[in-house]
């Protein structure tokens, strides 16, 4: 195996060295959740999608011969935990399997869409829990509220539904909009963070998910009627 892809037939991709580099995450979460959103909705379009978007990341970054066996195996996870058929296996799948054996971006992108596009045709209809996925958007605002990423497009996204289906659902059942309660939550973080550690505010801006520490002292304030330097020295002894 010569370590490479081959892409347009003439382009040689070749996979980099193992380095410290490869700890970094070459393919986000968010690709993953993407693909998995698109199985979830039976949407061959947004399938495509992501495929492509995922084939273009690993493109670009040219992960490590070790790294891309890691990212192809957590491809495979997804493809598995979303075969619901019950009277076939996933042996009617197998290709999925084949995809570290691929010389080309295309020979990638192919299989793994022929995988997709079986289990979409064989996943049987799923009546949705309204108040199941109000719960789940809640526990994945806890669990991810600290990531800037988070927005309520990826996060509609990754329970499958729309955004305005989170947005109504969420609303009617927690009187209160999605957006808001995600940033309520690093709010609530953040005072905790002003009072009990001596942190500085951009320091705490992006451990509760802000990249911009000027917008997050604006919206601090907004949201408690203070600067964050105010509201530490009021709440400190």
């Amino acid at each position: 195996f010569d370590n490479r892809f081959l892409q347009d037939n003439n382009k040689i991709i070749r996979f980099g060295d193992v380095a410290l580099t490869d700890v970094v995450n070459v393919l986000p979460d968010s690709y993953l959740q993407k693909l998995k959103a698109a199985l979830r909705s039976r949407d061959k379009a947004a399938v495509e999608q992501a495929v492509e978007d995922i084939c273009r990341r690993m493109t670009k970054k040219s992960p490590s011969l070790p790294l891309f066996r890691l990212l192809y195996n957590d491809i495979i996870h997804v493809l598995i935990s979303e075969w619901k058929a019950e009277n076939t296996g996933l042996e009617s799948i197998y290709n999925v399997f084949t995809l570290s054996q691929c010389l080309t971006i295309q020979d990638f992108n192919d299989f793994l869409c022929e995988a997709c596009s079986r289990i979409i045709e064989t996943k049987p209809e799923e009546s949705v829990d309204r108040s199941k996925i109000v719960e789940e958007a809640a526990a994945y605002m806890k669990e991810n509220f600290a990531k800037p990423e988070l927005t309520m497009s990826m996060l509609a996204d990754y329970l499958g539904i729309s955004s305005v289906t989170l947005a109504v659902e969420f609303k009617n059942q927690m009187d209160i909009r999605p957006s808001d309660y995600l940033a309520n939550l690093r709010m609530e973080r953040a005072r905790e963070l002003l009072v009990s550690t001596n942190m500085l505010v951009r320091e705490i801006s992006l451990s509760v998910g802000y990249e911009d520490d000027h917008v997050f002292t604006r919206r601090f304030k907004k949201y408690t009627g203070k600067t964050p330097g105010q509201y530490r020295e009021e709440h400190t002894i």
